[in-house]
């Protein structure tokens, strides 16, 4: 999801409301739906017949202001036309619109496989949504398809993702049981219908809540009455920013926990142990990656959940510095790979002395290429460091950001000089100089098994203490 995924709709506006509303709410959210209602007041005013020169710069105020409108509009814009007709004429229709170059346009899936196709051929940059079954559909349903809402739905959702389709529009409700296909993690849906508990649910059918819609697996919610008539728009819009970020801290702490579940049950986490850290420092806790690297099957279920969290970022190759990052740079690339449906590339960084090499003529690889750096345990961040320096020389367009197993070190995007890093478990470990180390103190026998314990034993320090 990007940012936080909210798209405000329009509908009901007029051009003076809308252009106040988005200067308001620009700020704060992804995007704004420009649908039916507006579509067709705007046609209708500019092609009224004028009778009188009050109305012909009345008009001319109205163009004026339409184009300020969508100039804020630019980048965030979601064309709600639903196009629902003959291939031919939705493919015309695609045409037409993409000097504007929505954020998103979206078509409906009963206009048909080739229809679908034909938006998808033509799109230029934006992204084609599929619609399903409208939220205001219920008891109807049955009747207009010859389904109940959840299998039409799904049936839709096939049909739209083997026509190429980037997302789907449908209703948060029928989220949780496709969210199950693995197939779809790579379309973007976008779920109408979504209100705050108590908001009122004007027309709609099957609604949800911003939370439940979240953790169900939508990309963007579309947001209308609830944000459109409130008497402080803003305070609307944050209220649902903090349900969607409530949402996002309790499903990071979910996975968190159920992946925490992976590292105990392979002994990865080791507990109540003297240590000695790569930094030098001591503690009593460590993360063994190499445990992990034992299961297969564990390290690739890890990476599934690395390549989840990127699944829309257009990645194109993964590099991991060595050792611990090349097995990892290549799970997760096939894992984005099946996801997406295009091959992603793998390669990784050697370690050269001090420094981290891309050899093996990957260099040319790396050009003009989306990628994502994976690495097993966060310490200080160094290797990560050094591979982003050496990825840097060979130009990628854009180091999307870095993942990782395990922070242990408190890591952040800003020490990595990323906008982005995301870690699966993050473990929070207290540490001591070794002049200050209470375990020292108490003569406790030192790891030397896993560690740097060896080192710190061979030092002066580590003789002074232990002899």
């Amino acid at each position: 999801m990007e940012g936080n995924g909210i798209y405000i709709a329009l509908d009901g506006k007029t051009l003076a409301e809308s252009l106040e509303l988005v200067s308001k709410l620009h700020e704060y959210v992804d995007g704004f739906k420009v649908g039916f209602e507006f579509i067709t007041s705007v046609f209708a005013k500019v092609v009224q017949t004028l009778d009188t020169e009050k109305e012909v710069d009345e008009t001319y105020t109205y163009l004026k202001n339409l184009r300020q409108l969508f100039y804020l509009l630019k980048g965030k814009l979601f064309y709600d036309g639903k196009f629902n007709d003959i291939p031919n004429t939705v493919k015309n229709a695609v045409i037409a619109l993409m000097p504007i170059s929505p954020k998103f346009f979206n078509v409906h899936a009963s206009s048909g496989t080739i229809a679908l196709k034909d938006a998808v051929a033509n799109r230029g940059t934006s992204e084609v949504l599929a619609v399903t079954v409208l939220t205001s559909i219920l008891e109807e349903c049955n009747s207009i398809f010859g389904e109940e809402p959840g299998e039409k739905v799904l049936h839709f959702v096939q049909m739209a993702l083997n026509a190429g389709v980037q997302g789907i529009v449908c209703s948060a409700k029928e989220l949780e049981f496709l969210k199950q296909y693995k197939e779809f993690k790579k379309l973007k849906f976008i779920t109408p219908g979504v209100r705050s508990p108590g908001a009122d649910s004007n027309d709609q059918a099957r609604i949800d809540t911003p939370k439940n819609a979240i953790k169900n697996g939508a990309y963007g919610l579309v947001i209308g009455r609830q944000v459109t008539t409130a008497k402080d728009p803003v305070a609307a819009v944050k209220q649902i920013i903090g349900e969607i970020e409530e949402a996002k801290a309790e499903m990071k702490a979910e996975r968190s926990h159920r992946l925490l579940q992976i590292f105990s049950t392979m002994s990865a986490i080791v507990k109540d142990s003297h240590l000695v850290y790569t930094s030098g420092k001591h503690g009593d806790e460590y993360v063994d990656k190499n445990k992990l690297y034992l299961d297969p099957v564990a390290v690739s279920n890890l990476c599934y959940e690395i390549a989840l969290e990127f699944v829309h970022d257009d990645i194109q190759i993964v590099c991991g510095p060595e050792k611990g990052g090349i097995c990892l740079s290549q799970f997760v690339a096939y894992h984005l790979s099946f996801l997406t449906g295009h091959i992603v590339e793998s390669i990784f960084s050697e370690k050269e002395g001090e420094a981290f090499a891309v050899n093996r003529g990957w260099g040319e690889n790396i050009k003009g290429k989306r990628m994502l750096i994976v690495e097993d345990v966060l310490t200080t961040g160094g290797s990560v460091l050094k591979t982003i320096e050496e990825v840097k020389k060979h130009d990628p367009s854009e180091i999307v950001g870095v993942s990782a197993l395990c922070n242990r070190g408190g890591v952040t995007a800003e020490i990595l000089g990323v906008t982005r890093l995301m870690s699966l478990v993050s473990v929070s470990l207290k540490t001591y100089e070794a002049a200050e180390c209470p375990l020292c103190k108490e003569k406790v026998p030192v790891n030397t098994q896993l560690g740097h314990g060896k080192t710190f034993l061979e030092s002066d320090a580590g003789k002074a203490i232990y002899g």
